[in-house]
């Protein structure tokens, strides 16, 4: 699906954290070409859980993970999450990091920022309330299951596709799992 740009107006606390606490004026050129240039669209899929002795299966397999075992202890549903802000956006990270370093992390904070903000995004559009989100890389959540939950979620429909390394293009990317509270 795709999300109209102009409804996703960067949260300038993330931003702000991404700067490291500078003020976010300094990025402000940055945040225009960044939000002028992204194209973001998710995927996202309500799945069962199903609680296993070593972790939880969402329909693609066991996930051996105890710390998101207990992210989803309460939950009987989640959601599965694939979004991303476009190709347009690792262009202009390249355009920018010839401009030089200082150019590149401006645009990359911004861009950053910009993903995370169209995920909280999603979340606000489910219309549930959700446990914190939860990606593989957190904890005992091993990165190895990134190409399970892409292909589960249909991630190529939105022109998400994984490295031999399990880095997701384009890089302005997140998955995440959000369990269900009922």
């Amino acid at each position: 699906m795709y999300i109209d740009k102009s409804l996703i107006k960067t949260d300038t606390r993330e931003l702000k954290q991404r700067l490291g606490g500078a003020d976010i004026s300094i990025a402000s050129d940055a945040l225009k070409k960044v939000e002028s240039a992204m194209n973001p669209r998710y995927v996202l899929r309500l799945t069962d859980v199903v609680h296993t002795d070593e972790g939880v299966d969402l329909g693609f397999g066991e996930i051996k993970s105890s710390n998101l075992k207990r992210n989803l202890r309460d939950c009987r549903t989640a959601y599965l999450i694939c979004i991303t802000i476009g190709t347009e956006i690792d262009g202009l990270l390249r355009r920018e990091s010839v401009m030089g370093p200082s150019s590149q992390y401006l645009a990359d904070a911004c861009a950053s920022a910009a993903v995370e903000t169209a995920v909280d995004y999603v979340q606000k559009s489910l219309g549930v309330k959700t446990m914190a989100r939860f990606a593989p890389g957190y904890g005992d959540f091993s990165i190895e299951y990134q190409k399970a939950l892409l292909e589960f979620t249909g991630a190529g429909r939105i022109g998400v596709s994984l490295t031999d390394s399990n880095l997701m293009i384009p890089t302005k990317t997140i998955t995440c799992i959000m369990g269900v509270l009922e």
